[in-house]
């Protein structure tokens, strides 16, 4: 279990660098050949074409990336999620992890079976 916000970092990097080189970009699910940023997906809400944005990809999970993320507390786990897909440059570090970490689950306490 992860005892600090470090450890969490060190975790997060690590299976970043494993998992999700690049920029996610969203594709419509009518014409995939229209793709943007995850800003652009969200302010747009629809594609041009009436689609829904979706993952250009999904990425692999390899089983150490998985044993790593057993460690996480939710809201953590839900920010190393939410991080492959939507890149750093989009939203810091320090600013998702106030949206996902502190603003939406920081009232909430989470209890790990052990």
């Amino acid at each position: 279990f992860i005892q600090t916000e470090e450890d969490h970092l060190e975790i997060r990097c690590l299976a970043l660098s494993l998992i999700h080189p690049r920029i996610m970009k969203y594709c419509s699910t009518r014409n995939a050949s229209i793709q943007v940023s995850f800003e652009q997906a969200i302010c747009m809400g629809y594609a041009p074409d009436g689609g829904l944005f979706v993952p250009e990809t999904l990425p692999r999970i390899s089983p150490y990336i998985l044993k790593l993320w057993s460690r996480l507390d939710f809201p953590h786990l839900a920010l190393s999620v939410l991080r492959l897909f939507i890149s750093a440059e989009e939203i810091p570090d320090k600013d998702l992890y106030e949206i996902v970490c502190k603003k939406a689950f920081g009232a909430i306490e989470f209890f790990q079976d052990e």
